[in-house]
């Protein structure tokens, strides 16, 4: 099963692909501009080059708590359900609450080296989110994450 994770967001969102226990693909994409729906169909399009590239079955999306759900995201869930359904992909939804119920995890720091002991791979992301003053990759660490976690409950 090739499982991908997604922390989604308007202006900057994170993916990772876990085909079976191996991490295949990981990144942080920003999108700067005013949002639009060419803005939209950008973001959508990027997730389904994913989907198309390495074949997923399985689709995890951390998303944002309600309070957080503008118009923009509403949007923007609506047309990734749509494209996941298109493709036949299953899917599934997730919470930061509920992740830091599941793991012993406090912050972004705690999913960060929880996630690099698991795959050490991640460990020059690591290393930069380390020192800077703006997290860059938080998201895509929460979609290594989700992905994760949802591989190890399917096996």
């Amino acid at each position: 099963m090739v499982v991908l994770g997604i922390s989604i967001g308007t202006r900057v969102t994170g993916i990772a692909i876990i085909n079976d226990t191996e991490l295949i693909a990981w990144q942080s994409h920003t999108f700067p501009a005013q949002w639009s729906k060419a803005k939209m169909e950008q973001i959508i399009n990027r997730y389904e080059k994913y989907i198309r590239t390495h074949k997923v079955t399985m689709v995890v999306i951390k998303i944002p708590r309600l309070s957080h759900h503008n118009n923009a995201l509403k949007n923007l869930l609506s047309k990734l359900r749509s494209l996941i359904a298109f493709h036949g992909c299953l899917m599934d939804y997730t919470t930061l609450n509920e992740l830091k119920n599941t793991l012993p995890i406090q912050n972004s720091f705690d999913i960060q080296t929880f996630i690099v002991h698991q795959y050490p791979v991640l460990l020059p992301e690591y290393n930069r989110e380390r020192v800077n003053r703006r997290p860059y990759h938080q998201k895509m660490f929460e979609a290594v994450l989700i992905a994760h976690l949802w591989k190890d409950r399917e096996m």
